[in-house]
């Protein structure tokens, strides 16, 4: 947690993830992040230029600290994520919900190339599943 940095300015906080490590105590992140907001911050940028990748431990607290503030008229900003990060958060729609800053050279075209468009047909035909239970089929007649 010593590694994490922090900027405070009125009602915004500036986090810099860059020495939280997987492995680091992020239940001890989610804590201070709640602490800081309950003291008054209503937006938390989040930078995380130099983070490679999110532990699901670390995306729940991210959401966890989104929560209380919206609770409080307040957002959190997720600044500069990597490919990886920002491919994690399209995948889990949390891009939506979270806000996103992208760094320069990095769009989300980049991550966005390779899903189909949402107008395209779909590519294969499955058939729907057999219904359990009784069908409507007619009764067998004994032939």
């Amino acid at each position: 947690m010593s590694d994490v940095l922090h900027a405070h300015s009125g009602d915004v906080v500036v986090m810099d993830l860059g020495g939280l490590e997987l492995t680091d105590d992020v239940a001890g992140l989610r804590w201070h992040l709640r602490d800081l907001v309950l003291a008054g911050a209503r937006t938390v940028i989040v930078d995380l230029a130099t983070v490679p990748q999110l532990s699901s431990t670390t995306v729940a607290t991210l959401l966890a600290t989104h929560r209380l503030c919206r609770a409080r008229g307040g957002r959190v900003l997720v600044r500069n994520p990597s490919r990886r990060v920002l491919d994690l958060l399209t995948r889990t729609g949390l891009c939506h919900v979270l806000q996103v800053e992208i760094q320069e050279g990095v769009g989300p075209g980049d991550v966005l190339a390779a899903r189909p468009p949402a107008s395209a047909p779909p590519t294969s035909r499955a058939r729907p599943p057999e219904p359990r239970g009784r069908t409507s089929r007619p009764p067998h007649d004994g032939r």
